[in-house]
């Protein structure tokens, strides 16, 4: 929708000047106030006579004929005066005297059109244009990605804000619009005027009108931008949509877990989307510390065709992958075209088994990978020294009065206290009424195995402290608990009179808890998008960081008073790695010496990689097009050009005198 347009002719910005207007009669009265008479020889009384009947009957405007000393006093007084008043022309409503410059450099801006230069370059050249046809006015460069940052305060040197923009590149980041329109919004806010009508409809003086902000909001983007649910905009924002290519497939998303498998001890999951309306072809690879882990997989996609993918493999002492799309022509989008992710070494879990003999849970021990089991008897368990020794204890049959604190608990066919107290009833085959599917250790399990066939149970009810993972409708089969240092999941029936242990579920659900309860990561850092705050807290005594960027480039970078990295990630994709020495880590390092920590930087964004032409977000009536703008017709301030001419006269006039 259009903006309305008001433009005017001519309005003066200060009428309260025109006072200075009797400044003109004073100066002809002083001049009828000085009677200057030429000194003149007559022959006889007579023709002196003679001429002062003549004086007589001249008009008193005569003494003003051919005097140019007079004519450029006036043309001098009358120019200062209009200077006073500070003219102006041009439009009040869209071409108005503030001008906020919104320019996007999130990651799609980097889309190449068919002339081989980028969307944000081709924003930069509007920017320029615009920035001349604004002569004379205000203005102020916002520009956003990741984050909006304000780069120029609000200013009439508008080569300032060219300076601005000369050093502006495109990042790799999302779009940070909302932040961005509410920084704009706020300058506009703090830039309102209040005019009021000088006479209302019977000439008395008109009352103040409401804040009328003086401004518009330009925006220049590629309409890859979040839809605005802020306030009421008003006043005008005008987009300047650039780009016009839209063939792009992108990885969106890369992700790895932990499976032991015949296959390989890593499987890895990889989305990608041909969001352009052309078939791109292309072949995807898995790299391993940049050497080729599987073969490449070739694939056409059709236009929004999505494509996911896994991969299998043996991670071993790998660090970093990288996924790399390689399309057969190119598309527009290269940011797109790869993603990391980090893999740490986990440390072995030191698990107890606690109880009589259980072949399934000595089973499933013996084949979960890097953990170190051990199993006691329950009389023989010091409870004093078992959150020292190990990480998870699973209690079989029996549990302690009181649990120690400072270890994971799993709990098999017992009742912990003081969580639940008393001995609930049996239960017979009990059907189940929902699972938490979102919780960690069931995530990727179906319950559907224990539906009805557990020979007996006793559901626990409700309390303090706990949550229900498997309900029936006599209460959980299975439950967290927790308090103050004291963490655990209880199975409230006995596994052997189940069929459970036959279905695939028990394992994963059993892995799970191990490395729930023991606070166990897989080691697999997914990484950040640029702008993202990463915190880090490393052990021993550190003061500082060396932090290598994926170019090869490294800075130090301190740490906080507390021993934090802070670190905000920038526009460079790949893997940061951050170290507490130069070197590498080698046999001679003790493992308490050396902290590293890696960090990837990834793009992963279906909104950035769909990169065809948009016509920008819906922000109601206070949105329209830059062909809705007299461009040529902005408001245009005369006083200086008065000043100029006004002193020019004055200095003719003093020529003048001085020369008669």
């Amino acid at each position: 929708m259009d903006a309305p347009e008001t433009v005017v002719g001519m309005i003066f910005g200060a009428p309260q000047f025109l006072i200075w207007a009797l400044l003109i009669p004073m100066l002809l009265l002083l001049w009828f106030l000085k009677i200057r008479r030429r000194p003149q020889k007559v022959g006889s009384t007579l023709l002196w006579s003679r001429a002062l009947e003549d004086e007589r009957v001249r008009s008193p405007f005569q003494r003003l004929v051919r005097n140019l000393l007079l004519v450029f006093q006036l043309l001098t007084l009358i120019l200062l005066i209009l200077a006073l008043l500070r003219p102006e022309s041009g439009s009040l409503a869209d071409t108005s005297r503030l001008n906020v410059f919104l320019v996007d450099r999130s990651a799609s801006m980097n889309a190449i059109e068919e002339d081989g230069r980028s969307r944000f370059e081709h924003s930069l050249d509007r920017v320029r244009q615009r920035l001349i046809d604004i002569e004379g006015e205000r203005g102020v460069l916002i520009a956003f990605g990741s984050s909006a940052d304000s780069l120029t305060p609000i200013t009439t040197d508008l080569d300032q804000i060219d300076r601005a923009v000369e050093k502006l590149s495109a990042g790799v980041g999302q779009t940070g619009f909302e932040e961005a329109l509410e920084l704009a919004l706020s300058y506009v806010r703090q830039d309102e005027l209040i005019p009021s009508d000088p006479a209302g409809e019977n000439g008395v003086g008109g009352e103040l009108l409401s804040n009328q902000p003086d401004a518009r909001i330009i925006v220049f983007t590629d309409g890859v931008l979040p839809e605005w649910r802020g306030d009421a905009i008003e006043v005008p924002v005008i987009h300047e949509i650039v780009g016009e290519a839209s063939s792009n497939v992108g990885i969106t998303a890369f992700a790895a877990r932990r499976e032991f498998s015949e296959a390989g001890d890593l499987k890895v999951l990889l989305e990608l989307r041909n969001t352009g309306d052309e078939a791109i072809s292309g072949s995807l690879e898995l790299i391993g510390d940049e050497m080729l882990l599987e073969e490449e997989a070739s694939r056409t996609l059709e236009a929004g065709e999505r494509w996911l993918q896994t991969f299998s493999t043996r991670a071993g002492a790998i660090r970093n992958l990288q996924a790399h799309w390689k399309p057969e022509n190119g598309d527009a989008l290269a940011e797109d075209n790869r993603a990391w992710l980090s893999l740490r070494k986990i440390r072995p879990l030191k698990v107890l088994l606690v109880g009589g003999n259980n072949l399934i849970l000595e089973n499933a021990l013996a084949v979960v990978e890097n953990i170190q089991p051990s199993q006691l008897p329950f009389e023989d368990v010091d409870l004093d020294t078992i959150s020292r020794d190990y990480d998870v204890v699973i209690w079989n049959q029996q549990v302690p009065e009181e649990l120690p604190a400072g270890v994971g608990h799993l709990v098999f066919n017992a009742i912990p206290r003081p969580f639940w107290s008393g001995t609930p009833e049996v239960v017979n085959q009990p059907n189940i009424v929902r699972w938490a599917a979102d919780d960690p250790v069931l995530r990727f399990s179906s319950m559907a195995p224990l539906d009805g066939r557990i020979l007996k149970t006793r559901p626990l009810p409700a309390g303090k402290g706990t949550r229900a993972l498997i309900e029936v409708r006599e209460g959980a089969l299975i439950s967290r608990f927790a308090a103050e240092g004291l963490r655990g999941l209880v199975v409230s029936f006995d596994i052997l009179e189940s069929s459970w242990p036959l279905s695939p579920s028990f394992p994963l659900f059993f892995t799970a808890a191990l490395r729930d309860l023991g606070r166990q990561g897989s080691g697999i850092n997914s990484g950040v998008r640029s702008g993202e705050l990463v915190e880090a807290r490393p052990y021993g005594d550190l003061e500082k960081l060396y932090h290598f960027s994926p170019d090869g480039e490294w800075r130090s970078r301190s740490l906080t008073r507390d021993g934090r990295l802070q670190w905000r990630a920038t526009d460079e994709l790949g893997v940061h790695r951050f170290q507490s020495t130069k070197g590498e880590l080698n046999a001679e390092t003790e493992p308490g010496e050396f902290y590293s920590l890696e960090i990837p930087v990834n793009l992963l964004s279906l909104a950035e990689s769909r990169i065809e032409p948009r016509p920008g977000p819906t922000l109601g009536t206070a949105m329209t097009r830059p062909d809705g703008f007299s461009w040529g017709e902005a408001r245009r301030e005369y006083w200086p050009w008065l000043l100029g001419l006004g002193l020019l006269a004055l200095l003719i006039e003093w020529t003048v005198y001085h020369r008669r």
